[in-house]
């Protein structure tokens, strides 16, 4: 039980640091997304962090490029491994 309570502790800590990054970014841009991963052991699995602010629209749009880039990059380089 203290484990979760301690791993509950970071997350919250880990989330407004990211909450705190964003705002300081967000005066710069039009939209910040954070996607990040924590690995918390074999029994645990992984801790997903999403977090962002600003306009809907060019968030969805720019993951959208993202995941078509990293779609091509995969291709090419399962091409390369042939």
């Amino acid at each position: 039980m203290n484990d979760n309570k301690n791993e509950a502790e970071f997350n919250s800590v880990i989330s407004d640091e990211m909450r705190k990054k964003i705002d300081e970014l967000a005066t710069y841009f039009d939209s910040i997304q954070i996607f990040a991963t924590k690995h918390n052991g074999d029994e645990f699995g992984t801790t997903r962090f999403i977090l962002g602010n600003g306009n809907y629209f060019a968030t969805v749009g720019l993951i959208k490029l993202w995941a078509k880039e990293q779609s091509i990059r995969d291709i090419v380089i399962e091409e390369d491994d042939e």
